[in-house]
């Protein structure tokens, strides 16, 4: 090892050859902000010629905004020294990096800082890295998060969810869909069976070639069926069945209640039409004709649906507490004309006295 003699040391040369060995970058700053020295991996880290001095450049011009090189020097200036600092910086092309600095103020010896020197690395791929991780746990958070929602909806639903493989392999089922199955089964149990073996006449009912076509053309159908079911009775089922990824998403919602109900009201109906009695319904906001049978829209002479939406006056004939006013004279009558109301009032007389003999009577009484 070559040694080197006192005439010929400079401690500071001997400081910057040693600090670029290990490819640490150093400077020398005035303060003002004037480059007084640096070493060679100086240029290195900022991407110039490693011949290319740089002294007398303003250290601004390293910066990524004036607003981090003020920070730096208010700590700087204020500490006397500041360890660790990790600032962003751009290269002479403008990129990006970071870098984590050592520094401290120089001062005479009256006690005036009269420069400052430090030296620093380049720790850009450690920020990265470290700020991926960061990002990378972050996603898993809400991934996390996300599926432990989706979990708590699907085990929530009163729906049955199934999701199934490309192959018709069961890969999920909530806890309403299990109850489907028989007592006391268990979710481990139907996982990863396939379908046919779950539902044994998929194939008899076409539902299998149905379920492939929307895995083949992503187009999801729906159908309401009935299921006879030994421990329930009679179901029925609303399934609708579409593609998730390469796979098949089912959702089954029970209609029995649904259905009962349509059947009341549609039996119900048959029979307000098939009375003989007129029926009606009255609103008791606003006295408005809601519904009608088709047998009271014929006692008063209405076409179907013509009498609904009309108030109940209508309907309702003079009594000897409220005798009506003396009628108007009624105004000249026009070919093909008609008026309407109660039969003893001024409108449809005629059509009324050709069906009621009561009607009739009035009608030519006060002809």
């Amino acid at each position: 090892m070559a040694s080197v003699s006192e005439e010929n040391y400079n401690p500071e040369e001997y400081l910057l050859d040693t600090l670029n060995d290990l490819d640490i970058g150093y400077v020398k700053v005035s303060n003002d902000g004037i480059i007084l020295n640096h070493n060679l991996t100086f240029n290195k880290i900022f991407g110039y010629n490693p011949e290319e001095s740089l002294i007398g450049t303003k250290t601004l011009d390293y910066w990524l905004n004036s607003e981090e090189s003020n920070k730096f020097r208010e700590i700087l200036f204020k500490n006397g020294i500041v360890k660790k600092y990790i600032a962003p910086v751009k290269k002479v092309d403008g990129e990006k990096i970071f870098l984590q600095m050592n520094f401290k103020l120089n001062k005479n010896s009256n006690g005036e800082v009269i420069s400052s020197e430090g030296v620093f690395v380049d720790v850009t791929e450690r920020i990265k890295t470290a700020s991926n991780i960061s990002d990378l746990k972050k996603k898993k958070k809400t991934l996390k998060e996300s599926d432990e929602r989706l979990k708590i909806f699907m085990e929530s639903a009163p729906n049955t969810f199934m999701l199934y493989d490309s192959d018709l392999n069961l890969i999920n089922i909530n806890k309403t869909g299990i109850k489907r199955f028989p007592v006391g089964t268990k979710k481990g149990e139907i996982v990863g069976k396939n379908i046919v073996e779950l539902s044994p006449d998929v194939k008899k009912k076409g539902r299998y070639d149905e379920y492939m076509e929307v895995i083949k053309t992503g187009k999801p159908f729906f159908v309401e069926e009935f299921i006879p079911h030994p421990k329930f009775g009679n179901l029925y089922i609303s399934l609708t069945a579409f593609k998730v990824l390469n796979g098949l998403g089912i959702i089954a919602r029970d209609i029995t209640e649904r259905k009962k109900k349509e059947a009341e009201l549609r039996l119900h109906s048959k029979m307000m039409e098939n009375m003989t009695e007129g029926v009606n319904l009255i609103r008791a906001s606003d006295l408005l004709i809601v519904y009608a049978n088709p047998r009271f829209e014929e006692m008063f002479s209405y076409d179907p649906g013509e009498i609904i939406g009309k108030h109940a006056s209508i309907i309702n004939a003079p009594t000897e507490k409220s005798p009506p006013s003396p009628p108007p004279p009624p105004p000249p009558s026009s070919p093909g004309r008609r008026s309407r109301g109660y039969c003893g009032d001024h409108g449809r007389k005629r059509r009324m006295a050709r069906r009621n003999p009561k009607c009739q009577e009035r009608w030519y009484s006060l002809m």
